[in-house]
């Protein structure tokens, strides 16, 4: 029995660190209307339906949670947040490779990115998609070719970004073809996978067998599989209005990947430099990554986070190339002066969006600046540039550690404002869980149980709110209602008019609130980046009882209002 290490203590804490932020408050934030749509084709799957839609992994194996334990946000998002949590054990493969230091780093990376933690706690198959790819490269990087199917079929049904994957995988290998491999290379890799064909096809066949199908329990997965296809091939056809703003994408940057791309970007100036091979391929495996999302259609702030593995790899290299030996005074003095006036200077743009006083706000933030560059300059001229660098490194290491944690929080949605996050799929169903109460104590009240009135929605098209309706027993939407017909509680349109005999009480609710990205200044995009602040439109419906549904009232004919 192998003995255990420190590598397999830091690589186990690195786990559940991934596991803490992914899953901590899942269930607390409503699904917005595109989770809804595929976790309720999950419900339907578990509760005896056949339809399985483009995200297919996600629909199969939620439908077994809600088979077993119900239906609930937390079971819907359940299945992303675990797998996506693996992807802190891609580093293991290339541990001899990179060594121990680094491994721990681009673990500990990848646990805590804010992209990578923000796809993860969604009802879809990119967070899969993507630790998948990465342990499939693991595998396949290990020549264990059974893994590597195994996790090959399992890929293929996590749905449309799947696709997305491959075709960057199909630009990369092509870059490397034409521009990075020798000849030998190119002998030995084929003749390393003609060998060993029988195996990955085993464990691509077993994986779509068993997870594709749930041991044929549900054969239509892989017709799901072929539609997630059918909808990434559709996806390049969209229009130009959908991309995003380039000064959207440097924000989005900033936020999220400010840590890994600062790092490895000083990386590959560096490889290119020295011409290192290994560095070179990082390098180019980046470029073709942002080639393939740059002129992607259907290009999305998430797609990013197909990207985040491998600045971390160069980040993580970075990092531990530091020179760790004990260190005199004038470094640890630029270090601790670097990182006060960091913490200086945030605070003074988070003081910014507000203050009536601009002006005095950014000479604080220059004279902040001007404080590292005559430190800096007098440790240098005093003792060595080592000590001034490592200083400078050291402190804006920490700030950069702190930065990314707090992007991996507010991207969990753990600040409470998961609306004004860019990866969201969609805006979420803001007052979800108020209405739910509201329609729990009306029912309770008047039928002992909570999930007992009859509910219809007129003309309210939206997944969101029929997720949340899941549990009722007579809910049904509909386009138009007769005058005649007096439900117990009517979800319509803010702007609908009832014509009901009974008297109806109405309360408005927040639908969806949809963030201003366009038109920004700069002040209100530092309000973001800071405080997460923004300008939303609003989107409402109402929620119309009737009136002798509340303690203390009596049917009246009249018209509803």
């Amino acid at each position: 029995m192998r003995k255990l290490t420190f590598l397999d203590g830091f690589m186990g804490l690195a786990f559940l660190v991934a596991l803490a932020i992914r899953l901590t408050g899942l269930g607390s934030i409503p699904l917005n209307d595109s989770e809804a749509k595929w976790a309720f084709q999950a419900l339907e799957l578990a509760r005896g339906g056949s339809t399985v839609g483009a995200e297919t992994g996600v629909i199969l194996w939620s439908s077994l949670l809600f088979g077993l334990l119900g239906g609930s946000n937390f079971l819907a998002r359940f299945i992303p947040a675990f797998i996506g949590s693996w992807i802190v054990f891609t580093p293991i493969f290339f541990q001899k490779k990179f060594g121990n230091v680094t491994t721990v780093i681009f673990s500990f990376g990848l646990a805590l990115d804010p992209l990578l933690v923000g796809i993860s706690r969604q009802v879809d198959g990119l967070s899969m998609s993507i630790t998948l790819a990465c342990l499939a490269a693991g595998f396949w990087y290990w020549r264990k070719d059974l893994m590597f199917g195994l996790c090959l079929g399992i890929y293929l049904i996590t749905g449309p970004s799947a696709w997305l994957g491959l075709t960057i995988l199909g630009v990369i290998v092509l870059v490397n073809r034409i521009f990075l491999s020798e000849k030998k290379d190119n002998a030995d890799l084929q003749k390393g996978i003609l060998v060993h064909w029988k195996s990955i096809f085993l464990g691509l066949g077993i994986s779509l067998f068993v997870f594709g199908t749930l041991l044929m329990f549900t054969p239509t997965g892989i017709s799901g599989a072929l539609e997630g296809l059918a909808a990434y091939w559709n996806s390049w056809k969209g229009n130009l209005e959908n991309q995003y703003s380039a000064g959207m994408i440097i924000m989005a940057v900033l936020n999220y990947l400010l840590m890994p791309v600062l790092l490895g970007i000083s990386g590959m100036i560096q490889g290119i430099r020295s011409k290192n091979k290994e560095d070179l391929k990082m390098t180019a495996w980046v470029l073709s990554t942002l080639l393939v999302l740059i002129i992607y259609p259907g290009f999305e702030i998430r797609h990013l986070a197909w990207i985040s593995p491998l600045f971390w790899i160069i980040a993580a290299r970075q990092i531990s190339k530091i020179s760790w030996k004990p260190r005199k005074g004038p470094s640890l003095l630029m270090g601790v002066v670097t990182l006060v006036m960091m913490v200086f200077i945030l605070i003074n743009f988070n003081t910014l969006v507000n203050s009536l006083e601009p002006g005095l706000r950014l000479s604080a933030i220059g004279i902040s600046f001007l404080i590292i560059l005559l430190t800096g300059f007098l440790v240098w001229w005093g003792w060595s540039f080592d000590e001034a660098r490592f200083g400078f490194g050291l402190g804006g290491l920490i700030i950069l550690i702190g930065l990314t944690f707090a992007g991996a929080w507010r991207s969990a949605g753990l600040n409470g404002k998961i609306n004004l996050e860019m990866t969201n799929l969609s805006p979420a169903f803001v007052d979800s869980d108020l209405m739910d109460i509201s329609i729990g104590d009306l029912s309770e009240w008047n039928t002992g149980e909570r999930e007992f009135l009859d509910v219809v929605s007129l003309g309210v098209q939206s997944p969101a709110v029929d997720w949340m309706m899941r549990d009722l027993v007579n809910y049904q939407k509909v386009n138009s209602i007769t005058a005649g017909e007096n439900p117990d509680i009517i979800i319509a349109a803010s702007d609908a008019v009832l014509g009901q005999t009974e008297l109806y009480t109405g309360q408005e609710f927040t639908l969806r609130e949809i963030p201003i990205w366009y038109g920004l200044t700069a002040r209100q995009w530092i309000g973001w980046l800071m405080r997460r602040e923004l300008m939303v439109n609003q989107e409402t419906i109402l929620l119309w009882a009737r009136s002798d549904l509340f303690p203390g009232t009596t049917s009246n004919k009249s018209t509803g209002e």
